[in-house]
């Protein structure tokens, strides 16, 4: 390329909006009286007088901002295709309140934000992402059974939860009934199900079950199911 065309380039992409520092977005949750909603906020930058948009600076050369969200990251849409919401080219933040199908709960929620002025629209920000809490946490699990699984070993076993977000289980045994309940699971467990090993012949075990997500916090405890080790 000789130097009249890279001229000619970098005057062209002089002309094109920016968001600065990659637009610096950022989304936080907040919690209002209408329900949760998922505030944005950006650096806007600044467009270059060139011949098509004589007029320099941020918000007088930026026609619009582009908001484009997704359930998925990179999911957004790419620039060009239909953005969630345009707001005003002063603007630098956004506050997202579910559009009218709103939010569902427990589902985390991506954006980008780009910039338009006469020319053409600006390069995607940084994606941010906020996720909304749900109202209450997992059920307790039920149906816990616990018996003898070979040598010094208890298996226990109970229905699987049922949320809208992942869950994991806490495991608590106690010898003494209703005493000195202590959790036995260093990780808590993916699946139903939970080998309790090392133990001592001879005595009785008791357990409970706890459901948790990381979006909804920890359930109550289970029934209590018993088993003696021969």
């Amino acid at each position: 390329m000789n130097r009249i065309a890279i001229v000619s380039a970098l005057a062209l992409l002089s002309a094109f909006p920016a968001l600065a520092n990659d637009g610096k977005l950022g989304a936080r949750v907040i919690q209002a009286p209408t329900g949760p909603q998922i505030a944005l906020s950006w650096t806007q930058g600044t467009v270059p007088a060139n011949a098509t948009c004589p007029t320099a600076g941020a918000s007088p050369a930026i026609t619009s901002n582009r908001v484009y969200r997704a359930t998925t990251p990179g999911g957004e849409g790419a620039v060009g295709t239909t953005p969630y919401a345009t707001v005003s080219p002063a603007a630098t933040t956004y506050t997202d309140t579910g559009g009218t199908a709103g939010f569902v709960a427990g589902t985390t929620y991506y954006y980008k934000v780009s910039a338009v002025n006469c020319n053409s629209e600006s390069a995607q920000s940084n994606e941010a992402s906020g996720q909304i809490p749900n109202p209450a946490g997992p059920s307790a699990p039920t149906n816990l059974t616990a018996q003898p699984n070979g040598v010094a070993s208890i298996g226990l076993k109970w229905d699987p939860v049922a949320f809208n977000a992942p869950v994991l289980y806490d495991i608590f045994r106690c010898e003494n009934k209703n005493r000195d309940w202590k959790k036995i699971n260093a990780f808590r467990a993916k699946n139903p199900w939970y080998d309790d090993t090392g133990l001592q012949p001879g005595n009785t075990y008791h357990y409970q079950v706890k459901a948790w997500s990381a979006s909804g916090g920890e359930s109550g405890y289970s029934n209590q199911a018993s088993s003696f080790l021969p």
